[in-house]
């Protein structure tokens, strides 16, 4: 399942849009995120957790 590109998919034009895995991986470092509403992603079945990433 690709579920990175469906992630991708869900960025516009400049963005970076990660799931709370990645949030929650990268805690503590110079990163702000911004909750987007959830995605339902092809080949899967939960709507996923989305977040904008900025820089702290």
């Amino acid at each position: 399942m690709q579920i990175a590109a469906r992630v991708t998919d869900q960025a516009n034009a400049g963005e970076i849009v990660c799931t709370n895995v990645v949030r929650e991986l990268v805690a503590g470092k110079a990163y702000l995120f911004s909750e987007r509403e959830p995605a339902a992603l092809k080949g899967v079945e939960e709507p996923v957790r989305l977040f904008l990433v900025g820089l702290n």
